[in-house]
């Protein structure tokens, strides 16, 4: 003879679905900010000078970029230096023996901030220097 059992009746468990539209959204805005968060540099607001004349550097294996802001602070590879004294370090790690120098100067900066850079560089033994301009 089977006895008969009566278990009570179970909730089945639910989800409330504001939670997951919270943690959607809660999702959405982290992504948004991580993608917007980069490593960016006022690089952009550079205007370069115009040049009338221009060619093509083909097969440069070493390359350095400079960049000077229109308020003559001076970036190297993104790093932004404190005193040209800075640049001794930087060029001495990746001393090559065909270096070249990339500046791209705003056409605002005051010409001695050109010149005693150039004079830096020569100082360092560095001949190959060219100045990027937007023509």
């Amino acid at each position: 003879m089977a006895v008969r059992v009566n278990f009570p009746k179970r909730e089945i468990p639910n989800v409330p679905l504001i939670s997951l539209a919270n943690l959607g959204f809660i999702i959405a805005i982290f992504l948004i900010l991580v993608v917007k968060i980069e490593k960016t540099f006022k690089t952009e607001s550079i205007s370069l000078p115009i040049s009338n004349s221009s060619f093509k550097l083909i097969g440069q294996k070493y390359v350095l970029n400079i960049v000077i802001l229109s308020d003559n602070e001076i970036y190297v590879e993104g790093s932004k230096l404190r005193s040209l004294n800075d640049l001794e370090y930087v060029v001495n790690s990746r001393k090559k023996k065909d270096l070249t120098v990339f500046i791209k100067a705003d056409k605002n900066i005051k010409v001695s901030t050109y010149f005693e850079l150039i004079d830096k560089l020569r100082s360092l033994g560095i001949s190959k220097v060219a100045l990027i301009t937007g023509g």
